[in-house]
């Protein structure tokens, strides 16, 4: 914060200071002035990119890198997938979170599909194609 204080200061000082410059010597004066000095900075400024623009280097010459030479091709060390216990989506199928409510078995009988099977009806399938578009809208309008 004094950091930010001395700024302040600092600034406002300087706003003062052009104020009474402007008071002192008249507007049109002033701006004269302002102009001048922008021309003056500028003509300076085209002068030394037109005669010293290529003299001009910031920092250490850097040398261009020689050619390559045959280098052998590259070996990877490492696999590029990652394993499968770690890829996403691998589940591992001894450790089961949830509860089965009938027992597996490869056959329902009469009585589980009429327990656990819903017959669709067109408004059912109406109802899933719409919830699926808007499910694929909302999708396709976040990807890039």
């Amino acid at each position: 914060m004094k950091i930010l204080d001395i700024i302040s200061t600092k600034i406002t000082s300087i706003r003062a200071g052009i104020a009474d410059l402007y008071l002192k010597i008249g507007a049109k004066t002033f701006m004269l002035t302002v102009l001048g000095l922008l021309l003056v900075f500028a003509i300076a400024g085209i002068a030394v990119l037109a005669f010293g623009g290529d003299k001009i280097t910031v920092g250490a010459k850097k040398e261009p890198l020689p050619a390559p030479k045959n280098d052998p091709p590259l070996v990877f060390m490492h696999e590029l997938l990652p394993p499968r216990d770690t890829a996403p989506f691998a589940q591992s199928h001894d450790k089961i979170d949830y509860r089965l409510f009938r027992p597996l078995t490869n056959r329902w009988t009469q009585d589980e599909a009429a327990r656990w099977w819903t017959q669709t009806g067109n408004a059912m399938v109406d109802q899933l194609h719409v919830s699926n578009d808007a499910l694929m809208r909302t999708v396709l309008e976040a990807s890039p």
